[in-house]
């Protein structure tokens, strides 16, 4: 009876402190968008242009690329995400910490005049 009481005890015990930890913090999302025209942004979800952000700063990014003759490249210290030019659809969000430094997203194809630049400090 005694060893019953005490695994029931555990059992309650570590379900408790399972209750207890904390879930991994979801990011803020941030929209890439390229296409169908010569366009291409980064926006917040009310989509406000983001030109700044704070370092240490981490967002899911879901890039919505509209056209198979654009692509979206985001590229800053350490970290290069893209997708293909021949690619026309959403991606699933990619989790980015932002680092000090400049960061730039663009179009490959068309990089002198579709791109843009964040400034993260």
């Amino acid at each position: 009876m005694r060893y019953r009481i005490s695994g029931l005890c555990a059992l309650v015990v570590a379900l408790v402190f399972v209750a207890c930890v904390p879930t991994a913090a979801s990011a803020a999302t941030l929209y890439g968008t390229v296409g169908p025209g010569y366009t291409i942004s980064l926006t917040t979800t009310s989509g406000v242009a983001v030109r700044s952000i704070a370092a240490g700063r981490q967002f899911d990014i879901v890039v919505r690329d509209r056209s198979s003759h654009h692509n979206f490249r985001l590229a800053g210290p350490g970290l290069t995400r893209q997708t293909s030019v021949a690619f026309v659809g959403t991606t699933r969000p990619w989790r980015v910490t932002f680092t000090r430094g400049t960061w730039t997203y663009l179009c490959q194809p068309h990089s002198l005049t579709m791109k843009a630049t964040i400034v993260v400090r």
